[in-house]
């Protein structure tokens, strides 16, 4: 069986999608990826997937963004078995400025809320650096026309729960979670993947989690009848 579920969208009743983000003027790689988070979207119509931006000087940045998806699986039996699973972004837009390459991938996320995003979500402690797809997309491979697909590994299947909501999140694997400060031009250019979020009418290009499983079998108890 495959099931598919969506994050809620405004007003959320048991998940959300979203981004956060640290926006502060010039300053170090260090500064910029693990600050305070300033700001946080949960009802957008688009969502940053993710997004880094250099600064105006030499080795400085301005911006990094992080993508925030939860799901509500719960309803499939926990006595089934996780066999595999994709998450999927239906992709609007996309910028490459930089000389490097922003490899996007999915990561444990701990927000404060199920319903709900704030600043302080960004905060780096918030945040799994375990990927849970073998392939990353480049932001140069990202179609803004049909669903990015990431398959789940052992490890995003883990994370896919049947009993909770589900939570993840989406970095820029070189350079956020590898924290390896992703280099210029340093003339405020950036590296930005965007998708459709859950605002969106209906749920046609939602991001979602399908799961495929398989029924558990029913545990076996031994009787005895006497005649």
């Amino acid at each position: 069986t495959v099931t598919t579920v969506y994050p809620d969208p405004d007003p959320e009743t048991a998940t959300v999608d979203g981004d956060v983000a640290r926006d502060v003027a010039d300053t170090t790689w260090a500064a910029v990826r693990d600050g305070a988070g300033t700001g946080a979207v949960s009802n957008g119509v688009t969502v940053n997937v993710a997004r880094l931006k250099a600064g105006n000087s030499a080795d400085t940045y301005e911006i990094v963004s992080r993508g925030c998806f939860l799901w509500d699986a719960s309803t499939i039996p926990d006595t089934d078995t996780k066999d595999s699973g994709t998450v999927e972004f239906f992709g609007t837009s996309k910028s490459n400025q930089l000389t490097s390459v922003m490899n996007i991938n999915l990561v444990s996320f701990s927000p404060a809320s199920n319903t709900d995003l704030v600043a302080a979500d960004y905060n780096i402690a918030n945040w799994g650096s375990t990927i849970f797809s073998d392939t990353s997309i480049t932001e140069t491979a990202w179609s803004n026309t049909a669903y990015n697909v990431f398959t789940l590994n052992a490890s995003g299947l883990t994370q896919v729960s049947l009993t909770t909501v589900t939570k993840m999140g989406t970095r820029s694997k070189d350079s956020d979670i590898n924290n390896v400060a992703p280099g210029g031009p340093f003339d405020t250019s950036g590296d930005t993947v965007n998708c459709l979020g859950a605002e969106n009418t209906g749920t046609a290009n939602d991001p979602k989690l399908a799961l495929t499983h398989t029924a558990g079998v029913a545990a076996f108890t031994p009787r005895t009848i006497f005649f």
